[in-house]
């Protein structure tokens, strides 16, 4: 079984955020629709703002990170978990961008299933994080929360403007 050190376990975090970059930026490419394509580049944003957090962190690494034998054999079994299933994220991203979507609403579905998984990977790195500066990690968990809760805001619209329409 794989085993991550404290710098790989952020740098999961950096990869998450920059590959959310790269997908919300295309989507955005890609639309027509205004209110998404002001969506998703708001998206695009707050994932660079992410990725500069996590990259603060890994600068100071010492300062936010656990060892490991403060954090536990469960929290190492834990990430391990979620950073496997994390693994394959990139290619599907790159695969669905160069499929293209039949529709907005599929892009939504997936970016909400994006920021899911990114709360996912979050929490878990979380436990690697000591007591005192958890805050950083809790401020972008709910801010991808918020994400969370706009993308299905604009999924609900989607379907309200779609049922109108029959």
């Amino acid at each position: 079984m794989r085993q991550y050190n404290p710098r790989e376990v952020v740098q999961v975090a950096i990869d998450v955020e920059h590959n959310g970059e790269h997908f919300y930026g295309a989507m955005a490419r890609e639309t027509n629709n205004k209110e998404m394509k002001g969506l998703l580049m708001f998206l695009k944003e707050q994932e660079t703002k992410h990725a500069v957090t996590f990259q603060k962190i890994l600068e100071g690494i010492d300062e936010f990170i656990l060892t490991e034998t403060d954090a536990g054999g469960d929290y190492d079994a834990y990430f391990r978990a979620v950073a496997s299933l994390y693994i394959f994220t990139p290619q599907v991203i790159k695969e669905k961008i160069e499929k293209g979507f039949s529709s907005d609403m599929e892009v939504v579905a997936f970016a909400m299933q994006i920021e899911k998984d990114s709360i996912l990977t979050y929490l878990a790195l979380r436990k690697y994080i000591v007591p005192q500066k958890q805050s950083v990690i809790d401020a972008v968990i709910h801010e991808e929360e918020m994400h969370l809760v706009r993308l299905t805001a604009m999924r609900d619209e989607m379907i309200a403007y779609t049922n109108k329409q029959k």
